[in-house]
């Protein structure tokens, strides 16, 4: 069976933090005979296989996650939690489109609104002063990007991770350098896209805009989605959430400072690197805090379990009467004065129905929750009812930015016709392999390092425009050794106060 070649000219990606980045820069560097000129200079135009490239960005800047808003954190509005709140649909409610948006209305030519509420779109950044990386700078960058070592600096306890900032002037220095905002739209919310007859994907856009929302439809041959999976926070089903007073929980992702924790009793729920990366920062602060887990939950690191199990352990909460918290075990905890959600996130993609992505329920409930995973995609990369359809962003690994990279550069060579995909019987074997080898959840998305490599990103190179070069070349994985010990070494030094 052959797989027909693509007729690609036109994407859009849609997202503008590094997946966005990556893909963009990617298809900048993709020559119509399937070569590359990734770390050289973008192709003369004719020579380009893709003549247009429009990214979407709902933010105000590039970057993604580490496009930071420090001192504006999302806040849902209270009647969410009255709602089916565990449902992205409810806690992520879509926006409505004009009934009289037409085929005429294009980006010159847009249709003019007042602008909507904006609240509850999760744009914001989850960043929060003092956040520090879990990852060692040497993998916090793109390949073309020449690593640097650290200078020389004794102030520098948490070498090789680096803060929150660093990551940021990375990526800003990579678009600067690329001149990429050029081809990207911020404040520019993908609202829906749905395929035509003739093959064609067509986006509807809202541009907001001096307090209006500019409304127009698009077309293109093939979608990117690079939105990632760190914007629209899970909090799980609670019975008697509601009857908290407003303020008195929230999830990780609004978290910024210990000031309203000063003296009070509380529980993080969920003991991900999130929760414990918050937990060092209330260690000195709180009157106790205790975390509410999945009982003998293995975690990430060995030192994570270590940590969360230096506090009270409480199993999952079950259900709430105001201040009075109840667990699984059957046990409760009164005179709970706050509570932190360090539950994940939704994959949330509002503008894609179901006949483009799916995800699995990995407890069998008709609820959705953080720990689905997306099906019908190969690789992670690929749908594969759709090769026009495109993914960047969805594997799950501590390589995250070569990870991104790798998907980028997948759909550059598949689009621009250097590879071919497999039948697609053969990728609907490969995802039940896959499948087979994990679990229905997220985790079929985790590649640890440094398996990564072997797993991942080696078996994906083969897809690559012709000429692309390998990102993982004479990269030290042993910085990833430094990087856990670090990170063990840090929380326990930020929890006493001896650094900040």
């Amino acid at each position: 069976m052959t797989v027909d070649k693509l007729n690609i000219e036109s994407i859009a990606v849609i997202g503008g933090g590094p997946g966005g980045i990556a893909a963009t820069y990617e298809f900048l560097h993709t020559k119509a005979d399937g070569t590359s000129t990734v770390g050289g200079a973008v192709p003369e135009f004719k020579e380009r296989a893709f003549k247009k490239i429009v990214g979407f960005e709902q933010k105000d800047k590039l970057g993604g996650t580490w496009a930071t808003s420090i001192d504006k954190p999302d806040v849902p509005d209270d009647k969410i939690w009255e709602d089916e709140y565990y449902k992205p649909e409810v806690i992520h409610p879509k926006i409505e489109t004009p009934s009289d948006l037409s085929e005429g209305n294009t980006y010159d030519k847009p249709l003019v609104v007042e602008g909507a509420n904006n609240n509850n779109q999760w744009r914001r950044s989850p960043v929060y002063p003092g956040l520090y990386t879990n990852v060692p700078r040497r993998f916090l960058r793109f390949s073309s990007i020449k690593y640097e070592p650290p200078a020389k600096d004794s102030s520098k306890q948490i070498d090789p991770l680096i803060t929150y900032q660093e990551v940021g002037q990375v990526l800003d220095k990579f678009t600067d350098d690329n001149k990429l905002l050029d081809y990207f739209r911020l404040n520019s919310q993908v609202q829906d896209v749905k395929k035509t007859s003739d093959g064609k994907w067509v986006l509807t856009i809202r541009e907001t805009k001096d307090g209006k929302d500019h409304w127009y439809i698009e077309q293109f041959d093939a979608v990117a989605v690079a939105s990632g999976h760190y914007s629209v926070p899970y909090i799980p089903k609670i019975e008697g959430l509601s009857t908290r007073e407003p303020g008195s929980f929230i999830h990780a992702k609004s978290f910024r400072t210990v000031d309203q924790f000063k003296d009070q009793n509380v529980i993080i729920a969920g003991s991900s690197l999130s929760g414990v990366d918050i937990a060092q920062y209330l260690h000195k602060v709180v009157k106790s805090l205790t975390f509410s887990r999945t009982p003998n939950k293995p975690e990430i690191f060995p030192w994570i379990k270590e940590a969360v199990e230096s506090y009270p352990n409480r199993a999952r909460i079950n259900k709430i009467d105001g201040k009075t918290v109840y667990f699984d075990d059957g046990t409760s905890q009164d005179n709970v004065d706050k509570i932190i959600f360090a539950t994940g996130y939704h994959w949330d993609y509002p503008y894609l129905s179901d006949q483009f992505l799916k995800l699995s329920n990995p407890n069998g409930g008709k609820d959705p929750i953080g720990s689905s995973r997306i099906k019908g995609l190969f690789w992670d990369t690929i749908n594969i009812n759709d090769p026009t359809l495109g993914f960047v962003g969805v594997t799950l690994s501590s390589l995250q930015f070569h990870t991104i990279e790798t998907s980028a550069a997948v759909l550059a060579g598949i689009w621009s016709n250097a590879k071919t995909l497999p039948p697609k019987e053969e990728q609907r074997q490969w995802e039940q392999k896959r499948l087979e080898e994990t679990v229905d959840s997220y985790i079929f998305h985790y590649y640890p390092p440094p398996q990564v490599k072997e797993d991942y990103v080696d078996k994906l190179w083969t897809y690559v425009p012709k000429n692309r070069p390998y990102l993982l070349e004479n990269e030290d994985f042993g910085d990833f050794d430094k990087a856990i010990a670090a990170a063990e070494s840090v929380f326990y030094e930020v929890r006493e106060g001896k650094y900040t």
